[in-house]
């Protein structure tokens, strides 16, 4: 028995290897349980198996206790045994599991240049810094510590000034370098939104503006939603505006005024995605978090020259898992701000989207997406067909019928009484939510067809304006109708042809007729607010086209009419006769 017993822990083990174990091998018994018959079908049973022994003894069949799993009857709504066809078919479709291992050499397979990317990762981050240190833009909330023509400097009133303090003189030098740190994670979070989709030089004007007037998040807080669109008027995208006001808002009720200090807790307050998190916590708190945005997808498609991925701007594409590989190994961990700002700046000023100064660029030597230019072997690419992008759908065109609607006493001679005009606003939600603007109507019609393409506009307008309160009383006479031409204004999906008509009305007593003020009419909110007011208020850029078109209009009327005689004589002197 000696041979046997020195074979059972082994065969256990082989047992254990071929069968699906149902207890822990310490609970298995030496020998087969005597009561095994009288067990349910799942205790451990005892199988006879023939072991070698010496050839002096015939071999003969010894018991080994091993797991056996029950067998399971079939399910007479079942076919092929314990395998539904709807199971096998969905087992079928299901993705075969990889690792992140796996998912990298496989994108490295589809794009070789990502293994250089990878491998000379530490080189592009020196290069990149040091070009960064030496030749970065003064924004007024950026500050580089390791900058050779812009460090940061002490704010002018030094510790413990009022908020709006710190930022005093940043238009010239940028972010001084004493600011409270929630304080600059403010100013890094509200130039970040208002970078999207708009240029830098235009956003500087805004941000400085914006802190001027909110110079903190609590601040910011207490402001209403009209003063918030106000301030934003002529940046476009005014969802933005909103998110701003609505994180503040989380930001002090949540956190007590205090931000987030990493990318996770950041992306928790609305209107947070992950670029801008990422950006604000590198930049910020120096989380060394990769932040992707337009800029960083050029440069990094390019450097490891990413083509036949897709779009990289949609996340689920081999592009876009290729670019966040090529951020992910770039990023300085030491430098995580500066580096993410590094990148973009490149992206801004010398990897541009269609005229690329490569000659000046400090990736040059690295950047697969040029040498596959120079090199020709691809007929007819480009280093600027970098991104790939999918082809957008054509833009919806709208015509939309817009009455500019103005109010003065009969009569008056130029200089007067200031005259007022009708506001209403939109609708919360949608496209330019919130905001005022003429009255206006989306039309199918053509405006050839006279009065009915003014149908809906006429609508909205005496629904403002029923029942006198508004001017529309017996004592107002609409004096004239005029067209005032069209204009278009694009939207990101839309392109809108505005088609104005100028209507004038006459108030015979101004009495008790306010050429300011407002109310609610026909599930809308309306107010007549003066010429001097229309300057001032926050509008959308095409409601300020469409005012124009009333300015040039009277500018046009003042202009003295030059004769013709005048005219005949303005030409012979141009000509020198």
């Amino acid at each position: 028995l000696g041979p046997i017993r020195a074979l059972r822990p082994r065969l256990q083990r082989l047992a254990a290897s071929l069968v699906k174990r149902r207890t822990p091998i310490a609970a298995e018994p030496r020998d087969p349980p005597r009561d095994f018959a009288l067990r349910p079908p799942r205790v451990f049973l005892s199988r006879q198996i023939p072991i070698a022994v010496p050839r002096s003894r015939r071999p003969r069949p010894h018991l080994v206790a091993m797991a056996v799993p029950p067998a399971k009857a079939p399910s007479p709504k079942r076919v092929n045994g314990d395998k539904s066809p709807k199971a096998s078919k969905a087992k079928a479709k299901a993705p075969r599991r990889t690792s992140p291992t796996e998912d990298i050499e496989d994108l490295i397979g589809k794009h070789p240049s990502l293994a250089s990317v990878r491998d000379d990762a530490p080189r592009l981050r020196d290069e990149l810094l040091a070009w960064y240190d030496k030749s970065h833009r003064i924004l007024p909330w950026r500050r580089n510590f390791h900058s050779q023509h812009a460090p940061p400097p002490p704010s002018p009133r030094g510790d413990g000034a009022e908020p709006r303090e710190y930022w005093a003189g940043c238009d010239t030098a940028g972010a001084p370098a004493n600011v409270p740190i929630d304080q600059y994670a403010y100013g890094v979070w509200v130039s970040e939104v208002m970078s999207q989709q708009t240029q830098i030089e235009r956003v500087a004007q805004y941000w400085l503006k914006w802190v001027e007037r909110w110079p903190d998040v609590s601040a910011l807080a207490a402001a209403t939603r009209e003063e918030v669109n106000e301030s934003w008027a002529g940046l476009g995208y005014y969802r933005r505006a909103g998110f701003l006001l609505d994180g503040a808002r989380h930001v002090v009720e949540s956190n007590g005024a205090s931000f987030p200090d990493d990318a996770e807790g950041l992306a928790h307050v609305p209107g947070v995605g992950p670029y801008t998190a990422a950006a604000v916590a590198s930049i910020a708190f120096g989380e060394p978090v990769a932040a992707v945005d337009g800029n960083v997808i050029r440069v990094c498609t390019r450097l490891a020259a990413v083509t036949g991925g897709g779009d990289a701007a949609k996340p689920s594409s081999d592009a876009a898992k290729a670019v966040r590989l090529c951020a992910d190994w770039l990023i300085s961990s030491s430098r995580p701000g500066d580096f993410n700002q590094a990148m973009m700046e490149l992206g801004a000023t010398v990897c541009t989207p269609k005229a690329p100064a490569c000659g000046r660029c400090p990736l040059r030597e690295g950047c697969a997406g040029a040498a596959l230019e120079l090199a020709g072997t691809r007929p007819g690419f480009k280093v600027t067909d970098l991104p790939e992008k999918e082809k957008k759908p054509e833009k919806r065109e709208e015509r939309v019928a817009v009455k500019v609607v103005e109010r003065r006493p009969p009569g008056v001679a130029e200089g007067g009484v200031e005259s007022s005009f009708l506001l209403v606003r939109r609708p919360e939600g949608g496209l330019l939510g919130g905001l005022w603007e003429f009255p206006s109507a989306i039309e199918t019609t053509e405006p050839s067809d006279g009065e009915d393409f003014y149908a809906k506009c006429a609508a909205v307008v005496d629904a403002c304006t029923a029942g006198g309160t508004a001017g529309g009383s017996s004592g107002t006479v609409r004096a004239s109708r005029v067209s005032l031409g069209e204009v278009t204004h694009t939207f990101s999906h839309v392109r809108h042809t505005y088609v104005a008509q100028h209507e004038v009305w006459e108030v015979a007593s101004d009495g008790d007729e306010k050429r300011s003020g407002g109310g609610t009419g026909g599930a809308r909110e309306w107010r007549w607010v003066t010429a001097t007011e229309l300057e001032t208020l926050g509008l959308s850029s095409g409601v300020r086209k469409i005012y124009e078109l009333l300015t040039k209009r009277e500018k046009a009327k003042k202009a003295p009419r030059e004769s013709a005689i005048g005219k005949l004589f303005a030409k012979k002197a141009k000509r020198g006769e």
